[in-house]
């Protein structure tokens, strides 16, 4: 008899002749998913059925929605089929030849009998082809077992069980003896204190998108006495996951006899651990310690949790194809991390041996507290990375650790992440590494090591100790040591000849001992930047009664005018950092209101934008560092002259000025630093022009000058990425400038083209000054600063006007600034 779903399934297109009963892993999904199914229909055509409940001898049978739910044994070659919609209680599969195959159905145990019962028993060499079906039972789901390998192939299916009253173990799935599980797309969960696959020295894959999941452990490896011999307990989790809600996710555990675990985690898939341990390997249940042995691979996969070992027992760990553990190493005997691979270490780890072949072990900072590596064995780095955290300060500044007590070989890099410190003048540094054996591994810092101010570098022994072979952290320049001191048989290393002995001296009076220098600290260059960032948005829009104009060119009718300037400043921080800096500006200003004849006054308005570079560079490291500053700002301006048609007499101006400016910090290598500042200033200023020569046809002057100005600048407190805080110290504040102007020009009407040179000398009652994390640094900008400045004042017929100049700043300490600008105006 054919059921009604046997002859939906017969509409569909043709699987090829021939295939395989064997249930493997290489079954793929689609066409072979239903060929069992196939044959069976092909097998229940030619024979008939046998009693429901019990198939022997060849017998074939289908259950479908039509059929009794009852409890089924198979054996001697027979074969169940539980077709879409078919529910059946307890299945027992026994014998070679003997299979079950289940294509979208229910397979229920509801009454426990024993400790080692099943929904589905499959022993002594049975196959079982379980696709689209679901599995409830009140003990274990599945169990393959005697000492003739059984197999089991789940495709999208569900297995649940739950545990009454039974004594033992008890899980989704549980294999022995050298069986072979392949799970497609299935689920399978296992409650109470069972495990959702126990592998007792079976194979077990899970692929694509398969989850088996126990309330102790997702899955238990292991080994007991009386099966086939076999020590090896395999699991393969492709794409998939595996989740021990109350323990770890794999358990490997010998029981009286050595077992091998053999772990394969592939392709995407995770580990769940509800106690925080992904895998651990323990002392045997009824042996001695030593047994539990463990192979694990990690391929193109990220885990999280801990992977911890039994005293006595051994895990050989490998990471592979960008495969990443984040978590704690207890215990583990080997590891290796190939290339692209990651061990986030979350907390104090112990590994035997560890090998980093172009792999990355970095401890992991949003984990708390500081954590070490101890690394009982060898070390050995070709071309991989270790990340430290410390605070970056004295030697006492607590630190990341890799303690190694063997010996320690390779050549890789070694990055520091600055966790808060500011920064300080080190003497033997800070310890990174410690090497009890041969320290034969070479180590090179990548990227920078900055705290506060301060500069560090990567040193190979201490101070006092030099041939300790441990690694530290030290905020002192390396010294490259001589090559022919290191290797004489260099070919540039000629001997030199040797001269005639000197007569001998009478001896010297010693001298008292002269007491030790301290080393100079090494500074980073991003402070020369910070602190040229301030110079700049505090100079960026001064200006001087000129910088509007020639007063004596102005008509009694209100006007606008326009400039642009340019300057090009040099200055040190420290005496180790250059800082050059070039500002560009654009002021326009217009007059809102004149008054008098003779005696003139104005008042106007005015905006600016502006923006400065600046490259500082260190001369002791060579690292650079690029700061910026875009500004604009608002101001008002009054002038008055005591003589309006002529440059003799004294005048008197005086402008308020409002700025905002958006700054940027980057270092190299470093991230990019963002932060603002304002700035209010104020100027008085005052000149009297003399005649030297005032004749019918050329005129001559000299103007003495004074100017008081006073800038407040305001930067907001900034947190750099690697920790430091940046404050303002002394900006801005009073400035003063006194100084003297010499012109002329010719008496024709018409155009006229007035040259003028002058001297000044500018006085700032402060210099410039930042703070990082609370130690100050200067700008290093003279007190005092002198100016030369040349140019030419043109009128350029009734209503417009023009002017243009260079100047050149000096000052101690390698001061210079350049600088030059052109403006225009019309009287309306």
């Amino acid at each position: 008899m054919m059921s009604s779903h046997l002859l939906r399934h017969a509409s569909r297109p043709a699987c090829p002749a021939t295939a395989s009963m064997a249930v493997t892993p290489s079954l793929t999904p689609g066409c072979a998913r239903l060929l069992p199914l196939a044959i069976s229909l092909a097998l229940l055509s030619a024979f008939p059925s046998a009693q429901a409940g019990n198939l022997s001898n060849g017998g074939r049978a289908t259950v479908d929605p039509s059929t009794p739910v009852e409890d089924w044994t198979v054996t001697g070659g027979s074969i169940l089929t539980v077709s879409a919609g078919g529910a059946t209680g307890t299945i027992e599969v026994d014998g070679a030849g003997s299979s079950v195959i289940a294509q979208g159905g229910t397979i229920t145990k509801s009454v426990p009998t024993g400790a080692d019962d099943a929904a589905l028993l499959i022993s002594s060499g049975a196959t079982a082809e379980i696709a689209d079906t679901r599995i409830v039972s009140v003990s274990n789901g599945i169990n393959l077992r005697s000492n003739v390998p059984s197999s089991l192939r789940l495709v999208n299916s569900e297995i649940a069980a739950t545990r009454t009253g039974i004594q033992g173990n008890n899980g989704a799935i549980i294999a022995l003896d050298g069986s072979r599980i392949f799970a497609d797309g299935s689920s399978g969960s296992g409650t109470l204190d069972g495990v959702g696959l126990a592998s007792i020295t079976a194979t077990s894959t899970l692929a694509n998108g398969s989850y088996v999941g126990g309330q102790q452990n997702g899955a238990w490896l292991t080994y007991v006495p009386g099966g086939s011999g076999q020590t090896d307990a395999s699991i393969t989790l492709d794409a998939s996951t595996l989740e021990g809600i109350t323990g770890a996710a794999l358990r490997i555990q010998a029981n009286a006899l050595p077992l091998n675990g053999l772990v394969s985690i592939v392709n995407g898939s995770t580990l769940i651990g509800g106690n925080g341990n992904i895998i651990e390997v323990l002392t045997a249940s009824r042996g001695t310690p030593g047994l539990s042995n463990a192979t694990v691979l990690v391929d193109d996969s990220r885990l999280d949790g801990n992977v911890s070992v039994a005293a006595g027992e051994t895990i050989d760990l490998r990471l592979a194809n960008a495969a990443q553990i984040t978590g704690r190493f207890d215990n583990v005997t080997a590891a290796v991390l190939q290339t692209g691979s990651r061990w986030n270490v979350t907390a104090d780890s112990t590994v035997g041996t560890l090998t980093l072949d172009a792999g990355t072990l970095a401890f992991d900072a949003s984990a708390p507290g500081f954590k070490t590596v101890t690394v009982g064995g060898d070390f050995t780095i070709n071309g991989g990375t270790v990340i430290f955290n410390s605070v970056l300060g004295d030697d006492a500044s607590p630190s990341d650790k890799l303690v190694l007590g063997g010996n320690a070989s390779g050549t890789g890099t070694v990055v520091v992440n600055n966790l808060g410190g500011s920064g300080a003048q080190t003497g033997e540094g800070i310890q990174l590494i410690s090497v009890a054996g041969a320290s034969n591994a070479t180590f090179a810092l990548s990227g920078r090591a900055v705290g506060g101010a301060y500069e560090y570098f990567l040193f190979k022994g201490g101070v006092s100790t030099p041939s300790d072979g441990g690694w530290y952290l030290r905020s002192a320049l390396p010294v490259t040591p001589d090559p022919c001191v290191v290797d004489p048989s260099l070919p540039q290393c000629k001997p030199v000849d040797p001269v005639d002995p000197v007569d001998p001296v009478d001896p010297v009076t010693p001298v008292d001992p002269v007491d030790p220098v301290d080393p100079v600290p090494v500074l980073r260059p991003e402070p020369g930047a910070y602190l040229a960032n301030q110079a700049a948005a505090i100079r960026m829009f001064q200006q001087r009664r000129h910088d509007r104009g020639e007063p004596s060119f102005d008509r009694d009718t209100v006007g606008a005018w326009a400039r642009v300037s340019r300057d090009q400043l040099h200055t040190t921080v420290a005496g180790q950092v250059d800082a050059r800096s070039q500002t560009s500006a654009l002021q326009i200003g217009s007059d809102l209101a004149r008054w008098g004849q003779q005696g003139r006054g104005s008042v106007g308005v005015m905006l600016a934008t502006g923006d400065a570079t600046t490259q500082a560079i260190s001369r002791l490291t060579g690292y650079g560092t690029r700061g910026k500053v875009e500004g604009d700002a608002l101001g008002v301006y009054a002038s008055w002259v005591q003589n309006a048609e002529d440059d003799a007499g004294l005048y008197l101006d005086g402008w308020l000025q409002y700025g905002r400016y958006d700054s940027q910090v980057q270092g190299d290598g470093l991230d990019r630093e963002r932060y603002h500042a304002t700035t209010r200033a104020a100027s008085l200023e005052a000149g009297y022009g003399i005649a030297l020569t005032d004749s019918e046809h050329r005129s001559v002057y000299l103007q003495p000058q004074v100017q008081v100005s006073y800038t407040d600048y305001n930067g907001d407190p900034h947190r750099e990425s690697n920790g430091t805080r940046v404050e303002d110290g002394r900006a801005g504040g009073l400035e003063s400038r006194v100084g003297v102007r010499l012109f002329g020009h010719d008496n024709a009407a018409g155009n006229r083209v007035q040259p003028f040179v002058a001297l000044n000398w500018l006085y700032a009652e402060r210099g410039q000054s930042m703070r990082f994390d609370g130690q100050t640094l200067d700008a290093s900008l003279p007190t005092n600063r002198y100016e030369a400045q040349a140019g030419a004042q043109l009128r350029l017929g009734e209503r417009w006007s023009a002017w243009g100049d260079l100047r050149v700043q000096r000052g101690d300490g390698g001061y210079r600034d350049a600088g030059a600008q052109i403006g225009v105006r019309r009287a309306w």
